[in-house]
Protein backbone atom coordinates (compact mmCIF):
# COMPACT_ATOMS: atom_id res chain seq x y z
CA UNK A 1 0.00 0.00 0.00
CA UNK A 2 3.04 2.62 0.56
CA UNK A 3 4.49 1.78 -2.56
CA UNK A 4 0.95 2.33 -4.24
CA UNK A 5 0.64 5.48 -2.08
CA UNK A 6 4.34 6.74 -3.27
CA UNK A 7 3.30 6.07 -6.97
CA UNK A 8 -0.06 8.35 -6.88
CA UNK A 9 2.55 11.21 -5.05
CA UNK A 10 5.10 10.84 -7.76
CA UNK A 11 2.45 10.93 -10.69
CA UNK A 12 0.98 14.09 -9.22
CA UNK A 13 4.08 15.44 -8.81
CA UNK A 14 4.91 15.19 -12.41
CA UNK A 15 1.12 16.72 -13.80
CA UNK A 16 2.46 20.07 -13.28
CA UNK A 17 1.31 22.50 -15.96
CA UNK A 18 4.61 23.46 -16.81
CA UNK A 19 5.39 19.69 -17.48
CA UNK A 20 2.46 19.12 -19.49
CA UNK A 21 3.00 22.07 -21.77
CA UNK A 22 6.41 20.69 -22.43
CA UNK A 23 5.09 17.24 -23.31
CA UNK A 24 2.24 19.35 -25.38
CA UNK A 25 5.11 20.81 -27.45
CA UNK A 26 6.93 17.45 -27.49
CA UNK A 27 3.64 15.32 -29.67
CA UNK A 28 2.66 18.15 -31.58
CA UNK A 29 5.29 20.48 -32.34
CA UNK A 30 8.24 17.96 -34.15
CA UNK A 31 5.24 16.69 -36.77
CA UNK A 32 3.65 20.12 -37.51
CA UNK A 33 6.88 21.35 -38.39
CA UNK A 34 7.98 17.77 -40.61
CA UNK A 35 4.66 18.34 -41.90
CA UNK A 36 4.94 21.52 -43.65
CA UNK A 37 8.41 20.63 -45.08
CA UNK A 38 7.20 17.37 -46.61
CA UNK A 39 3.51 17.67 -47.59
CA UNK A 40 4.69 19.15 -51.06
CA UNK A 41 7.34 18.70 -53.25
CA UNK A 42 7.35 14.85 -52.70
CA UNK A 43 6.05 11.98 -54.98
CA UNK A 44 3.95 9.10 -52.62
CA UNK A 45 2.65 6.34 -53.87
CA UNK A 46 0.88 5.01 -50.28
CA UNK A 47 0.08 6.56 -47.05
CA UNK A 48 3.07 4.68 -45.80
CA UNK A 49 5.79 6.43 -47.35
CA UNK A 50 4.12 9.84 -46.51
CA UNK A 51 3.64 8.45 -42.52
CA UNK A 52 7.66 7.49 -43.10
CA UNK A 53 8.67 10.69 -44.38
CA UNK A 54 6.69 12.37 -41.86
CA UNK A 55 8.96 10.69 -39.23
CA UNK A 56 12.01 11.38 -40.87
CA UNK A 57 12.50 14.95 -39.61
CA UNK A 58 12.94 16.17 -35.87
CA UNK A 59 11.37 12.80 -34.10
CA UNK A 60 14.26 10.69 -34.49
CA UNK A 61 17.27 12.87 -34.21
CA UNK A 62 15.57 14.76 -31.18
CA UNK A 63 14.27 11.47 -29.84
CA UNK A 64 16.34 10.59 -27.02
CA UNK A 65 16.33 14.70 -25.49
CA UNK A 66 12.72 13.98 -25.40
CA UNK A 67 12.98 10.76 -23.30
CA UNK A 68 15.33 13.10 -20.94
CA UNK A 69 12.89 15.56 -20.51
CA UNK A 70 10.06 13.99 -19.49
CA UNK A 71 11.13 13.57 -15.92
CA UNK A 72 14.98 13.20 -15.51
CA UNK A 73 15.49 16.56 -14.83
CA UNK A 74 13.62 16.01 -11.96
CA UNK A 75 15.73 14.31 -9.61
CA UNK A 76 18.74 16.30 -11.11
CA UNK A 77 17.06 18.92 -9.26
CA UNK A 78 16.63 16.46 -5.98
CA UNK A 79 20.44 15.44 -6.07
CA UNK A 80 21.37 19.18 -6.77
CA UNK A 81 19.84 20.10 -3.64
CA UNK A 82 20.37 17.05 -1.83
CA UNK A 83 16.43 16.48 -1.15
CA UNK A 84 17.13 12.56 -1.46
CA UNK A 85 19.77 12.97 1.46
CA UNK A 86 17.21 14.18 3.44
CA UNK A 87 14.16 12.05 2.29
CA UNK A 88 16.03 8.92 4.03
CA UNK A 89 14.79 10.12 7.03
CA UNK A 90 10.81 10.28 6.25
CA UNK A 91 10.35 7.57 3.51
CA UNK A 92 11.85 4.51 2.87
CA UNK A 93 14.28 5.06 0.31
CA UNK A 94 13.93 2.06 -1.98
CA UNK A 95 10.02 2.84 -2.53
CA UNK A 96 11.03 6.47 -3.22
CA UNK A 97 13.56 5.58 -6.15
CA UNK A 98 11.91 2.69 -7.64
CA UNK A 99 8.24 5.32 -7.65
CA UNK A 100 10.11 7.86 -9.89
CA UNK A 101 11.85 5.22 -11.85
CA UNK A 102 8.49 3.45 -12.47
CA UNK A 103 6.21 6.47 -13.23
CA UNK A 104 9.10 7.55 -15.69
CA UNK A 105 8.93 4.61 -17.38
CA UNK A 106 5.12 4.72 -17.54
CA UNK A 107 5.28 8.18 -18.70
CA UNK A 108 7.83 7.81 -21.44
CA UNK A 109 6.28 4.65 -22.67
CA UNK A 110 3.39 6.49 -23.10
CA UNK A 111 4.52 10.01 -24.66
CA UNK A 112 6.98 8.15 -27.35
CA UNK A 113 3.79 6.33 -28.15
CA UNK A 114 1.66 8.94 -28.76
CA UNK A 115 4.48 11.12 -30.79
CA UNK A 116 4.58 8.34 -33.45
CA UNK A 117 1.12 6.74 -32.80
CA UNK A 118 -0.84 10.24 -33.69
CA UNK A 119 1.01 11.13 -36.82
CA UNK A 120 -0.39 7.36 -38.00
CA UNK A 121 -3.76 8.29 -37.01
CA UNK A 122 -3.56 11.57 -38.97
CA UNK A 123 -2.43 10.08 -42.10
CA UNK A 124 -4.24 6.81 -42.57
CA UNK A 125 -7.30 8.00 -41.10
CA UNK A 126 -7.84 11.52 -40.87
CA UNK A 127 -5.94 13.19 -43.73
CA UNK A 128 -7.58 10.51 -46.40
CA UNK A 129 -10.76 12.52 -45.88
CA UNK A 130 -8.88 16.04 -46.03
CA UNK A 131 -7.00 15.67 -49.09
CA UNK A 132 -3.63 17.15 -48.61
CA UNK A 133 -1.46 15.27 -50.01
CA UNK A 134 -1.57 13.92 -53.41
CA UNK A 135 -1.00 10.23 -53.83
CA UNK A 136 0.45 9.59 -57.37
CA UNK A 137 -0.53 5.90 -59.20
CA UNK A 138 1.67 3.09 -58.90
CA UNK A 139 1.97 1.59 -62.32
CA UNK A 140 5.05 0.13 -62.95
CA UNK A 141 6.98 1.78 -60.25
CA UNK A 142 8.82 -0.38 -57.84
CA UNK A 143 7.95 0.47 -54.28
CA UNK A 144 10.27 0.73 -51.64
CA UNK A 145 10.26 -1.18 -48.81
CA UNK A 146 11.45 -0.65 -45.24
CA UNK A 147 11.83 -2.61 -42.00
CA UNK A 148 8.32 -3.20 -40.30
CA UNK A 149 6.62 -2.57 -43.48
CA UNK A 150 6.07 -6.36 -43.46
CA UNK A 151 3.41 -6.11 -40.86
CA UNK A 152 0.94 -4.55 -43.13
CA UNK A 153 0.22 -7.58 -44.34
CA UNK A 154 -1.45 -7.93 -40.95
CA UNK A 155 -3.19 -4.83 -41.46
CA UNK A 156 -2.46 -0.69 -40.92
CA UNK A 157 -3.91 -0.82 -37.87
CA UNK A 158 -1.48 -3.98 -36.79
CA UNK A 159 0.99 -1.84 -38.27
CA UNK A 160 0.53 1.31 -36.36
CA UNK A 161 0.30 -0.30 -32.90
CA UNK A 162 3.47 -2.34 -33.21
CA UNK A 163 5.50 0.07 -34.35
CA UNK A 164 4.21 2.93 -31.65
CA UNK A 165 4.36 -0.12 -29.49
CA UNK A 166 8.46 -0.70 -30.36
CA UNK A 167 9.24 3.00 -30.36
CA UNK A 168 7.30 2.91 -26.82
CA UNK A 169 9.71 0.36 -25.66
CA UNK A 170 12.62 2.03 -26.76
CA UNK A 171 11.82 5.32 -25.44
CA UNK A 172 11.48 3.51 -21.81
CA UNK A 173 14.91 2.52 -22.24
CA UNK A 174 16.41 5.96 -22.61
CA UNK A 175 14.05 7.36 -20.06
CA UNK A 176 15.03 4.91 -17.61
CA UNK A 177 18.65 4.54 -18.45
CA UNK A 178 19.24 8.02 -18.40
CA UNK A 179 16.96 8.57 -14.70
CA UNK A 180 19.88 5.50 -13.32
CA UNK A 181 22.91 7.93 -14.56
CA UNK A 182 21.30 10.75 -13.03
CA UNK A 183 21.64 8.91 -9.33
CA UNK A 184 25.37 7.46 -10.69
CA UNK A 185 26.95 9.97 -11.89
CA UNK A 186 27.50 13.21 -9.98
CA UNK A 187 27.84 15.87 -13.02
CA UNK A 188 24.23 16.29 -14.00
CA UNK A 189 25.22 17.55 -17.80
CA UNK A 190 27.14 14.37 -18.42
CA UNK A 191 24.38 11.80 -17.07
CA UNK A 192 21.72 13.72 -19.26
CA UNK A 193 23.82 13.48 -22.31
CA UNK A 194 25.62 10.01 -22.63
CA UNK A 195 22.37 8.57 -23.50
CA UNK A 196 21.61 11.25 -26.36
CA UNK A 197 25.54 10.73 -27.34
CA UNK A 198 25.38 7.36 -27.39
CA UNK A 199 22.51 7.97 -29.76
CA UNK A 200 24.11 9.86 -32.36
CA UNK A 201 28.15 8.80 -32.29
CA UNK A 202 27.02 5.12 -32.51
CA UNK A 203 24.82 6.24 -35.49
CA UNK A 204 27.88 7.69 -37.28
CA UNK A 205 30.34 4.68 -35.64
CA UNK A 206 27.97 1.87 -37.06
CA UNK A 207 27.80 4.11 -40.68
CA UNK A 208 31.37 4.31 -40.39
CA UNK A 209 31.92 0.29 -39.96
CA UNK A 210 28.91 -0.35 -42.57
CA UNK A 211 27.13 -1.74 -40.19
CA UNK A 212 24.77 1.06 -39.82
CA UNK A 213 21.24 -1.55 -40.09
CA UNK A 214 22.56 -1.93 -35.78
CA UNK A 215 22.40 1.51 -35.21
CA UNK A 216 19.99 2.93 -32.77
CA UNK A 217 18.45 5.38 -35.05
CA UNK A 218 17.77 3.16 -38.09
CA UNK A 219 16.47 0.18 -35.44
CA UNK A 220 14.01 2.70 -33.89
CA UNK A 221 13.03 4.93 -37.23
CA UNK A 222 14.63 2.79 -39.84
CA UNK A 223 13.23 4.73 -42.99
CA UNK A 224 16.34 5.79 -44.67
CA UNK A 225 17.38 2.18 -45.02
CA UNK A 226 16.06 -1.38 -46.98
CA UNK A 227 13.91 -3.50 -45.44
CA UNK A 228 16.29 -5.98 -42.67
CA UNK A 229 14.90 -8.86 -40.83
CA UNK A 230 13.35 -8.09 -37.94
CA UNK A 231 15.52 -9.23 -35.16
CA UNK A 232 18.26 -6.34 -36.19
CA UNK A 233 16.27 -4.57 -34.73
CA UNK A 234 17.03 -5.83 -30.76
CA UNK A 235 20.75 -5.03 -31.33
CA UNK A 236 21.14 -1.41 -29.71
CA UNK A 237 18.32 -2.51 -27.93
CA UNK A 238 19.85 -5.06 -25.61
CA UNK A 239 22.97 -3.39 -25.47
CA UNK A 240 20.98 -0.23 -24.04
CA UNK A 241 19.39 -3.16 -21.44
CA UNK A 242 22.71 -4.36 -20.70
CA UNK A 243 24.40 -0.72 -19.68
CA UNK A 244 20.46 -0.50 -17.64
CA UNK A 245 21.57 -3.46 -15.58
CA UNK A 246 24.86 -2.82 -15.10
CA UNK A 247 24.31 1.33 -13.83
CA UNK A 248 21.04 -0.64 -11.56
CA UNK A 249 24.10 -2.78 -10.20
CA UNK A 250 26.08 -0.43 -8.95
CA UNK A 251 23.90 1.36 -7.60
CA UNK A 252 22.68 -1.77 -5.69
CA UNK A 253 26.09 -2.41 -4.67
CA UNK A 254 27.06 1.44 -3.80
CA UNK A 255 24.38 2.86 -2.31
CA UNK A 256 26.04 5.22 0.29
CA UNK A 257 28.38 6.53 -2.74
CA UNK A 258 25.17 7.98 -4.97
CA UNK A 259 22.55 8.81 -1.51
CA UNK A 260 25.19 11.16 0.02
Amino acid sequence: MHMVHQLKVEMMRMMSHRRLFIWLIILLVPSLIQYNMVKEGYVYFRPVEFYQELLSGFIPLLFPLFMIVIYADNIVSERKHDFILYTRTRIWLPSYIWSKIIVNALMSFVLSFLLVFLPFLFVFYIEPHLSFVTYSPVGTNTLSATTFDQLLSYGTFIYGVTYASWVAVNGVVYATLTMLLVLAIRNPLLSLALPFLWYHISNFVFAILKIEIYSPLFTIFPFGIEQQELWTILIPYSILCLFIGITALYLYKKPYEWMN
